[in-house]
């Protein structure tokens, strides 16, 4: 990223940290992991940013150095060639290319299209996330509860808001009510102390609320 140019203004955007915290539920600390600073002393160890302040700045980039993108269009076809990919588009252009990154998710389309069908298997595992103002006294860069088959963790995005992270195991499966979404996250994990009560108290509204 710093080879692009853009590092600096991830920093500046995200949150930069060196340490993650492990308590269990009652907020006694277990461990302090410290992440090496792999790209050398001017950065962090991770650096943690909102997926939508890292696509703006990406976008930002790209546009500036005049790198054509365009949105709304899938791919329809991939044909290797010598030393080249033929790419096909869903809005009838096609393009030659040296590379081709397929970042379309765990149903990925290319995948498949390259590899064959390779379905994704259910972990049995419930995750529901959330970004909420940082709480004004925590000192904390990032912090993970572990409890008995539960998670809850809370990492710093910038200055002033964190994302949630809440772990459950969830082997049936159940769909819940959209609408009930505030209730049940504030009910499967009133468990755990230390910063959980102050960030679940912020949800409110099953619009705040992400579950898979």
């Amino acid at each position: 990223l710093d080879a692009i140019g853009i590092a600096r203004e991830i920093l500046a955007a995200g949150r930069g940290q060196d340490e993650y915290d492990y308590a269990d539920p009652t907020d006694s600390h277990r461990v302090r992991v410290t992440y090496p600073r792999l790209a050398g002393d001017d950065f962090p160890g991770l650096t943690a940013i909102s997926r939508q302040d890292l696509h703006d700045i990406l976008v930002r980039k790209a546009a500036a150095l005049d790198i054509p993108f365009r949105l709304g269009t899938t791919v329809r076809s991939i044909d290797q060639v010598d030393n080249a990919i033929d790419v096909g588009f869903s809005d009838g252009l096609d393009g030659r290319y040296e590379l081709l990154i397929a970042c379309d998710g765990i149903f990925s389309q290319i995948r498949t299209d390259v590899f064959g069908r390779c379905d994704p298997i259910y972990t049995g595992q419930a995750i529901w996330r959330a970004t909420l103002e940082r709480h004004p006294d925590s000192t904390v860069p990032k912090i993970m509860y572990a409890g008995a088959g539960k998670m809850f963790g809370v990492v710093p995005i910038d200055q002033d808001r964190v994302y949630l992270m809440a772990g459950m195991p969830n082997p049936e499966k159940p769909r819940y009510p959209a609408d009930a979404f505030h209730d049940l996250i504030r009910l499967n994990f009133s468990e755990f102390g230390g910063l959980a009560p102050f960030y679940l108290g912020q949800i409110t509204d099953p619009g705040q609320v992400a579950y898979t």
